[in-house]
């Protein structure tokens, strides 16, 4: 069992590990989510957007917001959602393309997976499972 202390030092670290993610990577310019960050915390606006980082973040901010019930976090799982739906799925074929420009043009039309793939069921499951939470406030 976690002591107090512990479990409001991992709390503490979890927020500081979300906020970075909402403050930093937000494509304010382009949607989604920027591509590459270096260690050195430059942005590349001009970085393709891959479905895995994507589905990741759904994955992420949805269980941040299952656990938490911070609206940010759930407006951000939505933002992912929004941007997987619109630019990564396959309209005609099914499956995600790996990786989009940018600007959310898919660069390469013949490399996709299906959406059991890396992640991305995982996420969907749980990012369903944040709106069901929140359907419940609304009742």
């Amino acid at each position: 069992m976690l002591t107090n202390t512990l479990q409001q030092e991992l709390l503490q670290e979890l927020r500081r590990i979300l906020d970075y993610w909402a403050t930093e990577t937000v494509d304010e310019t382009n949607g989604g989510f920027i591509g590459r960050i270096s260690h050195h915390n430059i942005k590349d606006p001009y970085a393709v957007k891959g479905s895995v980082l994507n589905a990741r973040i759904l994955w992420t901010f949805s269980a941040a917001y299952n656990l938490l019930g911070t609206a940010q976090y759930r407006e951000l799982a939505t933002r992912a959602w929004d941007y997987l739906r619109s630019c990564f799925a396959d309209k005609v074929h099914g499956g995600l393309y790996w990786t989009v420009d940018y600007t959310g043009k898919v660069v390469d039309n013949k490399n996709r997976f299906m959406p059991s793939h890396l992640g991305y069921m995982p996420a969907v499951n749980i990012s369903k499972q944040a709106a069901m939470k929140q359907r419940r406030k609304w009742l």
